[in-house]
């Protein structure tokens, strides 16, 4: 039953995408800023979060395997993609690799990934699956006194409405996956 369900949902998936003429992009943990987003020359994670301009709806964001992380100085991936209910974009692995956004980076602490802002702008509609969210660092508490913040071990914060977290492994993360606020018609599952 779940093999059928699974070739069908991959059925609809292409034939969406073979009619809405929607584009591929990839990024790669070596990708850069000023890559064009293709397999020779991917961008890196945050350029391609950051390219509301030049992806679009119904669109696919391939993220290469390999193991990812920030150097942002806020320790945050910013997901500031957009899409409508009948042409979501998905943000996945790329076909036959395992993608790792590793929440610990020993130059910039612990990292947050966020899908939308608080305003609402945007953020919505996004399908992300077949990813590794970790946090690799072992942490304990130097007293029975140390603050809980001090033991931030990265989160998966969604703010975007009918998005859609499916089969990704998530684990070592002190704050898992959560919703700061109300968002609406949100799944997330497998």
């Amino acid at each position: 039953m779940l093999f059928r369900w699974l070739l069908w949902e991959t059925i609809i998936s292409l034939a969406t995408t073979l009619l809405a003429g929607a584009a591929e992009w990839h990024v790669a943990p070596t990708g850069t800023a000023t890559g064009n987003g293709s397999v020779s020359a991917p961008w890196d994670l945050q350029t391609a979060f950051d390219h509301s301009d030049v992806i679009k709806a119904g669109d696919t964001l391939y993220l290469r395997g390999g193991t990812y992380t920030t150097l942002a100085p806020n320790r945050i991936w910013t997901v500031r993609l957009t899409a409508t209910m009948d042409q979501p974009l998905t943000i996945r692995s790329a076909p036959g690799e395992k993608a790792v956004l590793e929440f610990w980076n020993p130059a910039t602490g612990t990292a947050n990934f966020q899908v939308g802002n608080a305003a609402k702008s945007f953020g919505h509609n996004l399908i992300i699956r077949d990813l590794v969210f970790q946090n690799t660092r072992q942490q304990t508490r130097r007293s029975p006194a140390t603050p809980a913040w001090e033991l931030h071990r990265g989160a998966i914060i969604l703010l975007g409405d009918n998005c859609k977290f499916l089969h990704n492994v998530v684990h070592d993360l002190g704050e898992g996956v959560t919703c700061e606020q109300l968002v609406t018609g949100g799944e997330i599952y497998g």
